[in-house]
């Protein structure tokens, strides 16, 4: 790493080729869901007429009763409008009105959504309004175009946390919010589209969530040890063990390797006997992964020991000054907050972009911050 941390910031610019040089607000596409009405009545047709707050009509293609099976669907184009669109949607027979049903509609921005990603995880969240609800969640590899999760989300969530991704990769995140018009016995579905990516570790480091984690197999001392790891990568030290799930994936990983019995971890009680604590300082506090046949005052370092009699590892103190294999550990900085990076307008051929203060960086004890803005355009998929 170089004594640098790089804090990836993806900027969703996906909406550039599908702008012209006086549009300025993102592209929304609605979907319009009804039932056939008038239920006293046959029309053959059903028209939607959108306007504007600045009095403009958006066009919308009418679609013909037989379409309908059994729900009416109808695409609207719009954009993300603040101000909103006034909308009426017309049954008719022969060229004549039967009856129409009038509704404001605001869509939600973008902004509603936020995204907080790890090197295999990423936190989707939402803010809505009470008659608004995210259906569906489809995560697609944005280098594949394959879809790696698709998700029906409960209408009570506010988030969803979505594991097991790929480090380094970047994804593009599409969400189905529903708006419920109960009066009108109508639905509104909206698409909203974010861009994300994987945080990524050091090169042959394993990664799960924030945490990365390198195996050394030459035999050291604790101290010696825990200097090494410090050696390799900024602000890295021996291996931190603080969930039960942690321990699960580094068991996983050092049981395809029948040589490694025995590896030193952060966790010690040199400072308190009896009261052990992992690299960071914070307390050991896991439950029912710890054995030992050896004295207390003299085992002050505290190893992965490998079960002869059970699945998995088991964490056992040790004499310090023993050469052993170790794992080191590496945590990915997260972004405060209070931090917020947000694209203002496009046009044909600029972006503006605004980013708040940098200062709450500081308290993440980088040496140096870069920031890397990426875009991809998107072709139109109709």
């Amino acid at each position: 790493m170089g004594g640098t941390e790089r804090l990836w910031l993806l900027a969703s610019l996906c909406q550039v080729v599908l702008l012209t040089c006086e549009q300025h607000l993102n592209p929304v596409e609605v979907e319009v869901v009804f039932q056939s009405f008038p239920f006293t009545e046959d029309p053959d047709t059903y028209t939607v007429t959108c306007m504007t707050a600045r009095k403009h009509l958006v066009y919308v293609e009418p679609i013909h009763h037989s379409a309908c099976s059994p729900d009416c669907k109808m695409s609207l184009q719009l954009l993300e409008d603040p101000r909103g669109y006034n909308i009426k949607l017309s049954a008719s027979r022969n060229l004549s009105t039967l009856q129409a049903k009038t509704f404001h509609f605001i869509p939600v921005p973008q902004s509603a959504l936020h995204v907080y990603t790890t090197a295999t995880t990423s936190l989707l969240t939402w803010k809505l309004h009470r008659h608004q609800s995210l259906s569906t969640l489809s995560l697609f590899n944005s280098h594949t175009q394959l879809v790696t999760h698709f998700l029906n989300i409960n209408s009570s969530d506010s988030g969803y946390m979505v594991k097991v991704l790929e480090p380094g990769t970047r994804f593009k995140a599409k969400v189905v919010v529903t708006t419920f018009l109960k009066h009108l016995n109508m639905t509104i579905n909206q698409i909203l589209s974010i861009g994300m990516e994987t945080a990524q570790c050091p090169s042959g480091w394993l990664a799960i969530g924030r945490s990365c984690y390198a195996v050394k197999r030459t035999g050291l001392a604790w101290s010696n040890a825990q200097l090494s790891c410090r050696n390799l990568a900024a602000v890295s030290h021996l291996a931190d063990i603080n969930t039960d799930e942690d321990l699960l994936f580094i068991s996983s990983h050092l049981l395809t390797d029948n040589n490694l019995l025995l590896l030193w971890t952060g966790l010690n009680d040199q400072q308190e006997e009896g009261h052990p604590r992992w690299s960071d300082g914070s307390a050991f506090n896991l439950t029912n992964t710890m054995m030992s046949l050896l004295p207390a005052n003299r085992t002050d370092c505290f190893a992965l020991q490998r079960n002869a009699t059970g699945p998995g590892y088991f964490l056992t103190p040790f004499f310090c000054n023993i050469p052993l294999p170790f794992i080191c550990h590496y945590k990915i900085p997260p972004v405060p907050a209070s931090f917020s990076f947000d694209l203002l307008q496009v046009t044909e051929q600029q972006v503006e972009l605004r980013w708040s203060d940098l200062s709450p960086l500081n308290s993440l004890n980088i040496s140096s911050l870069e920031i890397f803005l990426q875009y991809q355009e998107e072709e139109d998929e109709g």
